[in-house]
């Protein structure tokens, strides 16, 4: 039996693990940079309410509901933003002093003023004017251009080039892939995530993932279990890749896996709804939100104008924030209400949660049952939720506000708020 002093040392051992692993393969907690959870924050405010201050960086995220539940449109806005943010440092890229870029309108290709190109140089876009000039971005950090690069895999053939470029995004920074099986979607995903040059991966949507078997052999076979057996190899192949960058390394990979619901057969009681897919896919995510559809609002001439889209967490290992709910209005054509506020489509309004926020950071005090916002004075919730939604100077001065505070920590700021108003109430 080996005595005490035969046994190797602490960081003998460590550096042999290094050595055959890599640097970033085992190092103290409090090296991680996974402690501080970096987020992309969104334009969606209650996506980045329910999630606990934006979407996690390094780790996957299921979003998962009915039809029509805005899924698709809440990852593109969470792509859209993370082309904002700085690849190397996960900060938002602040706008340079008078450098603009000029903006295809069709697939969002930028490029530089001073070059003097007038057209836009892709294929598909058949030499449009670049016309538009949107600002140059850089890190505040390592004062860099370096936005994330986005992989779309679109199973469902629903991704379209001139819809992500309307709504902001640039398309130059995101490749789309439409596999014809799941074995070519999780191959070909791999093969690419090996460069090391994709940030963020989209699968739209898990439950369309065809296994190869299913084509090839009769529609009358059953293969019972096939995809969920799949989808839970591609899972490890995915977070086996994720963790590839090891314990101290920022650069990790961020997934965003949607997904629908579908009925269980003879179910009399509890929930009858299920992903498909396996059970897998309930452990792997860090953050799992469900979406549905809530009522659709109309002009007076029954014209669609918004619509409203519900949220609610089921698992969240980056937050103190477990079984919460929200929602937001979306808009679906550009509109402009009786108060002068332009609507541009898929624009958000989320004044309960503004509201939220700035009470928990300040920007919204409430005392002796009266809250005060930009100096003025109102007496109840709904009048501030009121002005909000009214006055866009205001809802704009209190986003800005808030986008400078730490949104990351919010949670036991709201619990200290709620509490303070609860004491409030009984003492009065």
């Amino acid at each position: 039996m080996a005595g005490k002093s035969d046994r190797p040392s602490l960081a003998d051992a460590l550096e042999k693990l290094k050595r055959k692993y890599g640097p970033g393969s085992i190092a103290p907690a409090s090296e991680a940079p996974a402690l501080k959870w970096k987020r992309i924050r969104t334009d969606c405010y209650a996506f980045d309410y329910l999630s606990g201050g934006g979407c996690p960086h390094g780790v996957p995220i299921m979003l998962y509901g009915s039809e029509g539940s805005a899924k698709s449109t809440v990852a593109a806005k969470i792509c859209i933003a993370a082309q904002r943010h700085c690849r190397e440092c996960v900060e938002e890229m602040l706008v340079t002093e008078g450098k603009t870029w000029n903006r295809c309108p069709l697939c969002g290709w930028r490029d530089t003023d001073e070059s003097g190109v007038e057209v836009c140089t892709q294929k598909h876009c058949g030499g449009q004017m670049v016309v538009g000039a949107s600002p140059q971005m850089a890190c505040p950090s390592c004062k860099k251009h370096l936005p994330y690069r986005v992989l779309w895999m679109d199973e469902e053939t629903s991704f379209t080039t001139p819809w992500f470029a309307s709504h902001g995004g640039d398309a130059s920074l995101i490749y789309v892939s439409r596999p014809e099986t799941a074995e070519e979607a999780v191959d070909g995903s791999m093969v690419l995530l090996a460069t090391g040059e994709f940030d963020l991966v989209v699968v739209d949507t898990i439950a369309q993932m065809v296994p190869k078997k299913e084509l090839e052999e009769s529609m009358e076979s059953w293969q019972t279990g096939l995809q969920a057996r799949l989808v839970n190899k591609a899972l490890r192949g995915w977070t086996s890749k994720m963790a590839e960058a090891g314990v101290i390394d920022d650069q990790r990979l961020t997934m965003i896996l949607i997904n629908q619901i579908r009925y269980k057969i003879g179910v009399m009681f509890g929930d009858p709804t299920t992903k498909p897919g396996g059970k897998g896919q309930d452990f792997a995510p860090a953050l799992t939100i469900k979406m549905w559809t809530g009522k659709v609002e109309k002009d007076e001439l029954g014209n669609t104008q918004a619509a409203i889209y519900q949220m609610s967490v089921e698992k969240n290992k980056t937050a103190p924030t477990t079984r919460m709910s929200g929602n937001f209005r979306m808009w679906l054509r550009d509109s402009v209400d009786e108060d002068g506020v332009d609507r541009r489509a898929w624009d958000t309004e989320d004044d309960h949660v503004l509201l939220e926020y700035g009470l928990a950071y300040g920007v919204v005090n409430y005392d002796n049952k009266k809250y005060t916002l930009n100096g003025q004075e109102f007496r109840s919730q709904t009048a501030v939720q009121e002005y909000l939604r009214t006055d866009v100077h205001a809802r704009k001065w209190v986003a800005d506000a808030l986008a400078h505070k730490r949104i990351g920590e919010v949670w036991f700021s709201l619990k200290a708020a709620e509490k303070s108003r609860k004491k409030k109430a009984a003492e009065a």
